[in-house]
């Protein structure tokens, strides 16, 4: 596989030109799904396959698995702050060092497996509860230097559970 279908492979994220309400479910319904499909995935698997990679140079499983942790727990934060505020100023964070840190090395995979789990059931209730005209609040991203409304937000963490997913496929088929 090419190196660019392995970083990327669905694509990188756009944003997306309709935020319909069916949209809207569909995103909602892969950030539900994303706990269940890791879980089946990673099924019957010994702890080996968590040193495997999805692609050369990239996180081994068991960096990826606390990292979709990581991140998801800062989305929940994140979305229920521009609820609740007026387009707060939200704070970002470094990925690749917390990637590096000793709970990553130290701490069982199922660990961040099932917190992603109770997660995304408090996430998806939040989610479910979001009116129409309430996915217009967003927040302001440091790195971005911009705001980010809740539907566009949430459209990015619907790609990134799907994007992840594919990088656990990816690994489990063919170790590196």
């Amino acid at each position: 596989m090419e190196m660019e279908h392995l970083k990327y492979p669905i694509g990188k994220w756009a944003e997306p030109k309709d935020y319909s309400t069916e949209n809207i479910q569909n995103w909602i319904a892969d950030i539900r799904g994303l706990p269940g499909n890791i879980e089946s995935l990673l099924q019957q698997r010994g702890d080996e396959v968590f040193s495997y990679r999805y692609r050369p140079g990239g996180w081994t499983l068991r960096q990826l698995i606390h990292h979709i942790a990581d991140s998801h727990m800062n989305a929940y934060i994140r979305h229920k702050l521009a609820f609740t505020e007026n387009q707060p100023r939200i704070n970002a964070y470094l990925e690749q060092e917390w990637a590096q840190l000793d709970d990553v090395e130290k701490v069982p995979v199922a660990t961040s497996v099932q917190l992603l789990s109770m997660l995304h059931v408090r996430w998806t209730v939040f989610l479910d509860s979001v009116q129409y005209n309430q996915w217009e609040n967003g927040f302001i991203h440091p790195q971005h230097n911009r705001f980010i409304s809740l539907k566009e937000s949430l459209s990015m963490y619907a790609w990134h559970s799907r994007h992840h997913l594919e990088h656990i496929k990816i690994a489990l088929s063919k170790p590196s």
